[in-house]
């Protein structure tokens, strides 16, 4: 489960607590908090100018795969959202899931796949002006996901914004603890940020600045076709 800047406001206004209890100590001037929000209710949503190829690597997605791609045809405030996905091998239909519910669907051998090679094979057969890359187990909040993802990355005049990834109900308790320990690394527990260069140059100081994660991460597909993803290394940052 994946949760926006807003929707995490929403939960602060409805007075639930916050999940950690310490909070971060990361210099604001180096690290500003986000800006500008905006909430919006189901009538005064504005449609953004812009298309976004939302793009999703996929071998053997499972039984959930159908409900995330309906989420993500659900979400609002877009003139057109198109779906890309990279098959590596699926056999349990989810090539079939996928043009049922209208995706681009490219296909690659399992000994073809690699996080940057699907990744980057889906950019450039993308027709949208923005991308969203996000992965097969991850499931959109709301209707309004993406519509905040986006505000947030042109509010802020920002180059790409990522967004807090919740485990679900029903994940083990290793990865609620992962979850938790690597917000805690990063010092965003309690509040969103800008990223920029860090003043220190120690390996945390900078890792804490690369927060860019591929749970979902939208970026324009001029700066992407820029740079792209380099070598095989790791899947989700």
């Amino acid at each position: 489960m994946i949760e926006t800047l807003v929707e995490a406001v929403r939960r602060r206004m409805n007075g639930s607590r916050p999940r950690w209890s310490k909070r971060g100590k990361a210099s604001l001037a180096v690290t500003p908090a986000i800006n500008r929000i905006h909430l919006f209710t189901d009538e005064s949503v504005p449609i953004h100018d812009a298309q976004v190829s939302v793009i999703i690597p996929v071998k053997n997605a499972g039984d959930g795969f159908g409900r995330l791609l309906s989420t993500v045809q659900r979400q609002r405030g877009f003139a057109e959202i198109e779906i890309v996905v990279v098959d590596s091998g699926s056999t349990d239909g989810s090539v079939q899931v996928a043009e049922q519910h209208g995706a681009k669907v490219i296909k690659i051998a399992p000994e073809e796949f690699s996080h940057s090679h699907a990744r980057n094979l889906a950019a450039e057969q993308a027709s949208g002006n923005y991308l969203l890359f996000t992965v097969q187990d991850a499931l959109p909040p709301s209707d309004l996901w993406l519509h905040e993802l986006f505000g947030a990355l042109k509010d802020n005049d920002v180059v790409a914004v990522s967004c807090t990834e919740f485990p679900r109900a029903d994940a083990d308790l290793f990865y609620r603890a992962i979850s938790w320990n690597h917000y805690r690394l990063m010092q965003v527990e309690h509040e969103d940020r800008v990223m920029r260069m860090p003043e220190r140059d120690d390996h945390l100081a900078i890792r804490r600045s690369g927060q860019l994660s591929n749970v979902a991460c939208l970026i324009s597909r001029d700066v992407f076709r820029e740079h792209q993803f380099r070598g095989n290394y790791a899947e989700d940052l």
